[in-house]
């Protein structure tokens, strides 16, 4: 099958959904007749077998002999590439990890308050998504199914099937290749194809077809060929379609040789059954060759026909699993599961996680859509009668049974389902005043309706809604108000936000009063605007939400020095809505209550008040790529391979070598966050061009700070001098403006060839922020490049002009003509703080 060329971080669906039948040349055909190879020798007491395998669910690869089930029962251990039972958690912290180097890479936008940003939206359609939705990773995890095929499918693909059948006669389970071992791999291999392809000549590329050959017809052969075990045929169709021999060389020879010596190690200590993809065992460099190289011999196994009866006792079976409590986060939750939650980062629309059994193809999720139904005038029943109507058209396939539950005071429905494919699925969903819950597992055929499935729903508890009038203040600081119980408190980020938005919802139900502390961090790196101009956008975007009827009143006022916004709005439903909203630096915060029609009682709005962050002692964090060191409360947490394997592809010698020669300033950011203050600083780090230089201190900060221009825009508070180190030196400015209490906090360091920005908005109310004021304080450049940019380069620019490397050569004029024709003399404050506006 035609490899297809996925997103490299995405390892289930780079290598697991991957077709592994790349090329190879046979020499001697038919030397590789077989899919299943029986290996003695080499001082081995019982035979081992190796599996050809392709990692799909069409019935095409599903003719499995008597010989493949008893390979398996005489085997000690049943490991494929990769061992399947850490595939999720392998696959989850790889998110993880992938998602933290994203946000500390990413240059911290300059946000707006949009129309949607204190808008209340109708939660129907998030319900709908949370009965309907089937995720597309346990899709790839357990079953690799395609609705349009399921007539012509397995339950499960080849891979996990071995890996089940095995768990299911009791046999251990294992793999052959390191997760992250083969995600470096992999992405060696990216890069090596993109040199490759940059060195050739366009139209080198493409499929060797012969004749009237095409693509579809090559895909015929090669699933004809698996079927008969002729690897030496489908070795030569898979010649035609391949892409990258440099490629290849990484992620089929590289890894065949991983394999191999794993497979070598296992044998030593008991017998084993291994698939790995079909092509990784022919040819003089296949996974056969290597172990015979090793002193194995290997003898093909022919599989005569398929053993449908041994399949379908084997289907029957089930492992048995162990439950373990869980809980969610907050501690609201608790249940018994076999295994963890993994957070799942498919959609933004609800938060969502999920267990995927990976023995008995089952899994379990947990989905929580968030109504805010006691804001909009709406109670447990009501959001329950709307839950109901949505049954019908957004519960998968045939409702079997309905029935109405209760746990901890929460009502809602216990449902279970038949989908089309005929699978069982279990639904339990619960009502709270803030929230809708949705319990689901899932599983093949009947397995839902085991003891399983019994035991998770029966287990499941809600923490009780206790009414107990308080003075909340979180845990990190930022507020403090009056309110009837301690609140539900709700974390998310959209694509729009930079920062982690949070939401606090509390409701007394002796008089229906609803309550919200809704905060957002719009950091704003490009201006300083009015308050009241933020203030104003604040209420326009609230102003939107569905539910309210008109404005009675508004008035500005300032509340503990901080300024503020006073409204009261009537509601469709007769209620009213009091609302404040406040401003302190780059964090908004909305602070309101409905107050249903005819009823009255203290309004808590007004106890709202701003504190002081808590933040934890600043400990020391180094950067060696960015090469700076500094004191901050939050420390990123990056994962050190995944972050050179990056490095790796945005490095200079990577680039220059597959894209156009680029001459002008190489910059990267950093960001530093906290996701529970929302309190943040960007780092800026800028390389100057190799001919680059300036002639004195005086000129370079003139041409790279033009403090006058930005001036015309805001008011400079005060300047002031850093000397970090002997060998850096630099300047740290607080700009403000008329009518607003923010200040923008800037500081620029240069050492030798590297200029560091750190850029942070606070505000001027709260005296010296300790965060920011730390952060630059301690921040330390430690640049191993000691090329000063007061240093002329015009012996090196000559030198290089005239080098007898041709490539030196070409860069030299490469860089004479771009600053010729595109001068880069873009003032150093403005574009730090335009690429910050602009992303």
């Amino acid at each position: 099958m035609i490899r297809k060329f996925y997103p490299v971080f995405l390892l289930i669906s780079a290598l697991l959904t991957f077709s592994h039948l790349s090329a190879q040349t046979a020499k001697k055909p038919p030397r590789y007749n077989s899919l299943l190879w029986e290996i003695t020798g080499n001082g081995l007491e019982k035979p081992s077998y190796l599996f050809g395998t392709m990692h799909v669910s069409s019935k095409m690869v599903f003719h499995l002999s008597d010989s493949f089930y008893h390979a398996i029962r005489n085997s000690d251990m049943v490991a494929l590439e990769l061992n399947p039972k850490y595939w999720q958690p392998d696959m989850f912290r790889m998110q993880d990890a992938e998602q933290a180097l994203t946000s500390y890479f990413k240059d911290a936008r300059t946000g707006y308050i949009n129309e949607k940003s204190f808008r209340l939206q109708r939660y129907e359609d998030a319900i709908r998504m949370a009965l309907s939705e089937e995720p597309t990773v346990i899709n790839g995890l357990l079953y690799r199914n395609m609705q349009q095929q399921a007539d012509f499918e397995e339950n499960t693909y080849l891979d996990l099937y071995i890996y089940q059948t095995g768990r299911k006669l009791g046999k251990q389970s294992g793999g052959v290749e390191d997760y992250w071992e083969t995600q470096k791999v992999i992405m060696e291999g990216y890069q090596d194809m993109a040199i490759e392809r940059a060195k050739k000549k366009k139209g080198d590329y493409g499929y060797d077809f012969d004749g009237d050959e095409n693509y579809y017809e090559v895909q015929k052969k090669l699933q004809e060929a698996y079927r008969k075990g002729d690897l030496d045929l489908l070795d030569s169709l898979e010649k035609k379609l391949e892409m990258s021999p440099a490629f290849n060389e990484k992620f089929l020879y590289k890894r065949n040789e991983i394999q191999a010596n794993s497979i070598d190690s296992i044998l030593k200590k008991q017998s084993l059954f291994v698939g790995v993809g079909a092509a990784h065992l022919p040819g003089e460099r296949g996974v056969i060759e290597l172990l015979r190289k090793k002193g194995y011999r290997l003898r093909p196994i022919m599989m005569q026909n398929r053993d449908a009866l041994q399949k379908e006792k084997i289907d029957k079976l089930h492992v048995p699993v162990k439950f373990n409590p869980v809980h969610t986060a907050d501690g609201f939750v608790k249940m018994m599961m076999p295994g963890e939650l993994f957070k799942r980062s498919e959609r933004n629309d609800n938060p969502s996680w999920q267990y995927a059994d990976m023995e008995n193809g089952s899994y379990y999720m947990l989905t929580r859509v968030p109504t805010h139904a006691a804001m909009l005038g709406e109670n447990e029943a009501m959001v329950l009668r709307k839950v109901d109507s949505l049954l019908y058209e957004n519960i998968p396939g045939k409702i079997l049974s309905r029935n109405s539950i209760e746990r901890n005071g929460y009502k809602g429905f216990d449902i279970t389902n038949r989908t089309r494919r005929g699978d069982i699925q279990r639904y339990n969903i619960f009502v709270t005043p803030f929230e809708v819950l949705v319990f689901k597992m899932s599983g093949n055929d009947d397995y839902v309706q085991g003891k399983e499935a019994a035991e998770f729903f029966s287990s499941i508890s809600m923490e009780e809604l206790t009414p107990k009038p308080q003075v909340f203040e979180t845990g990190t600081g930022g507020f403090r108000m009056e309110l009837p119980h301690t609140p539900f408190a709700l974390q998310r980020r959209t694509s729009e936000d930079f920062l982690d938005t949070w939401q606090y919802e509390a409701v007394d139900k002796s008089t229906g009063k609803a309550y919200m502390v809704w905060k957002k961090t719009i950091p704003n790196y490009g201006f300083i605007e009015e308050d009241t101009f933020d203030l104003s956008l604040v209420e326009e975007s609230l102003k939107g939400s569905e539910f309210i009827d008109k404005q009675e009143s508004r008035s500005f006022s300032q509340v503990g020095g901080y300024p503020a916004l006073d409204m009261l709005f009537s509601l469709k439903d007769g209620g009213t809505l009091r609302a404040r909203a406040m401003i302190r630096g780059p964090h908004y915060y909305l602070v309101a209550s409905t107050t249903p029609k005819k009823r009255e009682g203290k309004d808590l709005v007004s106890t709202f008040a701003v504190t002081g962050f808590k933040q934890e002692s600043p400990a020391s964090f180094v950067d060696s790529f960015y090469s700076f060191r500094v004191n901050t409360p939050f420390q990123p947490s990056l994962n050190p391979e995944l972050r050179k394997m990056l490095e790796a592809a945005a490095s200079e010698e990577f680039i220059n070598q597959t894209e156009y020669y680029s001459y002008g300033e190489k910059r990267r950011s950093a960001t530093f966050y906290n996701d529970s203050t929302g309190e943040s600083a960007v780092v800026t780090v800028t390389r100057f061009p190799k001919y680059y230089f300036s002639r004195d201190t005086a000129r370079f900060f003139e041409n790279e700070y033009p403090v006058d221009a930005l001036e015309a825009d805001m008011v400079l508070r005060s300047r002031e001098t850093l000397r970090p180190t002997g060998n850096s030196f630099g300047y740290k400015y607080v700009f403000t403006d008329t009518n607003s209490s923010r200040k923008l906090v800037y500081a620029a360091i240069l050492q030798h060839n590297r200029l560091f920005d750190i850029i942070a908005v606070t505000d001027t109310l709260s005296g010296n922020n300790d965060f920011v004021t730390e952060f630059i304080r301690s921040f330390v450049p430690q640049a191993s490049d000691t090329t000063s940019v007061f240093q002329s380069k015009l012996d090196r620019f000559f030198a290089d002009l005239n080098s007898k490397d041709s490539l030196t050569r070409k860069r030299a004029m490469d860089a004479a003509a771009q600053l010729y024709f595109g001068p880069k003399s873009i003032p150093r404050l403005k574009s730090v703080i335009d690429s910050l506006k602009w992303g």
